[in-house]
């Protein structure tokens, strides 16, 4: 049995900078909800997908040949709190246009309490998990990776270095539960065309 609820305590804070500005720039019309690749963004409406549609729209992409792989390259420093980053490339399919790469921060399994609607209940040990903690770029929309005429085979790589704070808004990080997620996306229509993940 999970123990008592005390007072207010919903008092820990897990909004970013970045997180902000998706938020604002994207416009979810509520939660759960989310956007399977950002497919369809720069067509007016219907992008944001309700929680029972994901497995659906996830199945077909899937079975969709990717234009581009990604390596995700880390080496932390648990003593000085450095991390150091390399992203690579690879592109499968001749492709034309400008592609950004977006590097973030992600942390796995805070416990903390967590409301639910329905059925309405409050849990003390609710476990987040793949929350955004920080944006690596240099920008929350990410750096230019390459941009033109690209050919299958081409490849581009971006490193960057990180200290990992003492606290996120008051909240001490576990390192041993950070990740470094990269994707990289059509500007022009904001479409996700691969991601990576790792630890």
């Amino acid at each position: 049995a999970e123990p008592a609820l005390p007072p207010s305590p919903y008092t820990y804070d897990f909004r970013t900078s970045a997180g902000n500005e998706y938020d604002l720039f994207f416009q979810p019309f509520g939660w759960p909800a989310g956007m399977i690749n950002r497919k369809d963004y720069s067509v007016s409406g219907g992008h944001w997908k309700n929680l029972g549609t994901w497995g659906n729209i996830t199945d077909i992409l899937m079975a969709i040949a990717p234009d581009a792989y990604l390596t995700i390259s880390n080496d932390y420093n648990s003593s000085t709190r450095v991390l150091n980053t390399s992203i690579r490339c690879e592109f499968l399919n001749p492709l034309n246009g400008t592609y950004k790469l977006i590097v973030l921060l992600t942390e796995d399994s805070i416990i903390k309490p967590q409301k639910f609607y329905n059925p309405p209940k409050d849990s003390l040990t609710y476990v987040h998990r793949h929350v955004l903690r920080d944006c690596l770029t240099a920008i929350n929309f990410g750096d230019n990776l390459i941009s033109g005429i690209i050919a299958a085979g081409d490849t581009a790589v971006k490193s960057y270095t990180y200290t990992l704070p003492a606290d996120f808004n008051g909240l001490a990080p576990n390192e041993n539960h950070c990740s470094v997620v990269a994707y990289i996306y059509d500007a022009a229509t904001y479409e996700v065309i691969q991601a990576e993940e790792k630890k």
